[in-house]
């Protein structure tokens, strides 16, 4: 039900919006990726540190993070789009991004 919920909300916000949000939730991404690694905040299971503690439930931080990752890639693709098809290099920059 709450995906269901996330995905009517999302249908109906406008791409232009979506591709100004790209390089922001790509430093959300990032940010949480890195603040589960913090003493305190991550909470460790099976000797991993990848989860965060929101109340009553865990949050696998790669899980959003990969998707703003993808936010952030597919507005890229449409940015330079050209680019990427054309020039191994424009190809290169989105992959060094997500590796």
């Amino acid at each position: 039900m709450i995906g269901i919920a996330a995905g009517l909300i999302c249908l109906f916000i406008p791409m232009s919006v979506w591709q100004t949000l790209g390089f922001p939730m790509l430093l959300l991404g990032l940010a949480l990726l890195t603040v589960v690694l913090l003493p305190g905040v991550g909470y460790e299971v099976n000797g991993s540190r990848r989860w965060i503690r929101l109340g009553i439930m865990n949050l696998q931080v790669s899980e959003p993070a990969r998707l703003c990752f993808i936010v952030y890639l597919a507005g890229y693709l449409v940015r330079r789009a050209k680019s990427v098809r054309e020039e191994f290099f424009g190809f290169l920059r989105p992959m060094l991004v997500l590796g």
